[in-house]
């Protein structure tokens, strides 16, 4: 049996920062084609991306606060089911609770989420995480890093219903 090095998060920012600006989602089996397209590399849907997404929200969030990119990959629905992140998305950052009870609030607190991911000013290269950030548990931001993340929710951004967001995933879904 062979030992597959794990996905290099540098590609990965970069098939899901597409997705994200192109206002779409991916099931975790479209990320896996998308990413042996670019790299050769084969990495099986089932389980192997929870890690990686885990660690690529994680050093968003630490690098600059940024929203939780993973949020556009999804189960693949089956005819008639709704879009959903998968379980390992939920609590995997410090900006993404814990996964809510009910589904109802799933698919609210996903849209939400998915709105700030959408909305987001992605850098064209996964930013680097500096020495005070290394550490996910480092995750409380300053007094100074409040007055910013203030500073930037009062400026004027698009935003979405929750309605929406779910009705254009659902057209998406049709296509």
């Amino acid at each position: 049996m062979s030992i597959q090095a794990r996905p290099d998060l540098d590609i990965l920012y970069r098939i899901l920062v597409r997705t994200a600006q192109n206002q779409k989602t991916m099931s975790y089996e479209d990320l896996s084609n998308e990413y042996q397209r670019e790299t050769g590399a084969w990495y099986h849907y089932h389980g192997t991306w929870d890690r990686p997404l885990g660690e690529l929200n994680n050093r968003l969030y630490a690098a600059q606060r940024f929203p939780p990119l993973s949020a556009v990959v999804t189960y693949k629905p089956q005819t008639g089911e709704e879009l959903i992140p998968g379980d390992g998305f939920w609590g995997s950052a410090p900006n993404v609770p814990e996964r809510p009870r009910s589904s109802d609030r799933r698919q609210e607190v996903w849209a939400e989420i998915l709105n700030r991911v959408y909305a987001a000013d992605w850098p064209d290269q996964l930013p680097i995480v500096d020495e005070k950030h290394e550490s996910p548990s480092d995750a409380w931001p300053s007094a100074e890093e409040l007055a910013m993340l203030k500073a930037r929710l009062s400026v004027p951004q698009p935003t979405y219903t929750t309605a929406e967001v779910l009705e254009h995933l659902r057209s998406l879904d049709r296509q």
